[in-house]
């Protein structure tokens, strides 16, 4: 498998931020999309700030119409990178990793963990959100990466991709329970 990294810039230049992307930049999170198209989504670290990232741990849960989970289907499921997974991704609608890669990844703008190729059997609006994985090494409703033997919190700002509709969120959001509010 091939693991990719870009050096282009991304378009939140805060560091240590994770999100899902359209593309590979970590620029685009929201697209329109139509029926019966595969298409991919990335979640990505991006600005890291330790030199290398050798593992990460986040959750992701997405929200659809009462009724419609079986209208978003999820093709693919793949690290970016080969390691060992104690997570459970095998949820299309929610789940988390708990990864740490086999060989440690060297740090970039964006930094690509996980691969999704998903498609849609109707038209429809799909909210993907990311959170803290179900076991955290540190408590604190946050994902995270780890470097050289340290878990290093990423403070989640907008986490949100959306498909078929604008992202728009205009205010950071500070904690798992906050971003869980913004969809109820």
């Amino acid at each position: 498998m091939v693991f990719s990294v870009t050096a282009h810039a991304v378009v939140d230049p805060t560091p240590n931020q994770m999100g899902i992307y359209f593309d590979q930049n970590a620029d685009s999170r929201s697209w329109n999309i139509g029926i019966n198209i595969p298409f991919f989504l990335y979640v990505i670290l991006t600005n890291p700030s330790a030199p290398e990232i050798s593992g990460f741990e986040v959750g992701y849960w997405v929200d659809v119409a009462a009724g419609y989970d079986s209208n978003f289907y999820r093709l693919g499921n793949n690290l970016e990178k080969p390691g060992s997974d104690l997570g459970d991704s095998s949820n299309h609608m929610q789940g988390d990793y708990v990864v740490q890669f086999d060989e440690p990844v060297p740090a970039a703008p964006s930094v690509i963990l996980v691969r999704w190729q998903y498609m849609l059997l109707t038209p429809m609006v799909v909210s993907l959100n990311l959170g803290p994985a179900v076991v955290q090494s540190i408590d604190d409703e946050y994902p995270a990466y780890y470097s050289e033997g340290s878990v290093i919190p990423v403070p989640m700002g907008y986490q949100c991709c959306l498909v078929n509709a604008d992202c728009g969120l205009t205010e950071k959001v500070t904690s798992f329970g906050h971003v869980k509010s913004l969809y109820r």
